[in-house]
C-alpha cells in the first residue's frame, strides 16, 4: 500500500473508527480490493442487477454491509440509505465511482454528494495487479487476480467535498485513471 501526495495513511483493519472514510475506485478493480477489506468494517453499493445480486451475496458472506442500488436503478434510495448508515456509525465506504454502465474511468457525482453530506474524506485508490485473468466482454475490463498475485494499491487524498466544489472533486478523480506509468517510475 502506498499513500501518495501526503495522503495520511489509513489503517484498514480498525473496527472502532473515529470517522468514516470513502475509498473511490474504478469498476473492474473490485475483485482485487476484496482481500484488503475483508476484515474491515466496509459499507458499499451493489447494483440491483443479476450480477449485482451475485456480488452482494458474496460481499455479505465476507462481512460487508451492502446497500443495493445504482445510478440506473434505485440510486436515490441507495444514496439516502447510505447517508443514514453513515449518520448511525462510521465505516470504510467502498465506492466504484464510474457508475454501473460507464463510461469507464469517468467519475459520477454520487461520490461528491456522499462525501459532502457525510463529511468523510475521499481517498482515491488505483490498483495495479501484476498477474491476472481478464474477464472478456465486460465494459469495465473486470479481472480476477491470479493466486499469489502481487497487488499494489496507490491512495491519493482528494480535497474535502463542499457544497460548491463538485466539478473540482470530479476533475481530480478523473485525472487519475491508470497507475501503469506511476508503477514504472517506482
Amino acid at each position: 500500500m502506498h499513500f501518495l501526495d501526503n495522503a495520511p495513511p489509513v489503517d484498514f483493519h480498525r473496527e472502532n473508527l473515529d470517522r468514516s472514510h470513502i475509498f473511490a475506485h474504478w469498476h473492474g478493480d473490485e475483485l482485487a480490493l476484496i482481500g484488503l477489506c475483508k476484515h474491515s468494517k466496509v459499507l458499499t453499493f451493489s447494483s440491483e442487477s443479476k450480477d449485482g445480486t451475485i456480488m452482494a451475496t458474496a460481499l455479505k458472506v465476507m462481512g460487508f454491509r451492502v446497500i443495493r442500488g445504482s445510478s440506473t436503478r434505485g440510486g436515490t434510495r441507495a444514496l439516502v440509505l447510505m447517508l443514514k448508515e453513515l449518520r448511525k456509525d462510521h465505516y470504510y465506504v467502498s465506492f466504484a465511482i464510474d457508475g454501473p454502465n460507464g463510461p469507464r474511468h469517468k467519475a459520477k457525482p454520487g461520490i461528491h454528494l456522499i462525501a459532502y453530506k457525510s463529511g468523510a474524506p475521499i481517498y482515491q485508490c488505483l490498483v495495479h495487479c501484476r498477474s491476472k485473468w481478464d474477464i472478456p466482454k465486460t465494459w469495465n475490463k473486470t479481472y480476477l487476480p491470479k493466486p499469489f498475485a502481487r497487488i499494489s494499491l496507490y491512495f491519493y487524498c482528494i480535497s474535502q467535498s463542499t457544497k460548491d466544489n463538485r466539478e473540482e472533486v470530479l476533475q481530480a478523480l478523473n485525472s487519475r485513471t491508470r497507475i501503469d506509468r506511476l508503477v514504472e517510475g517506482i
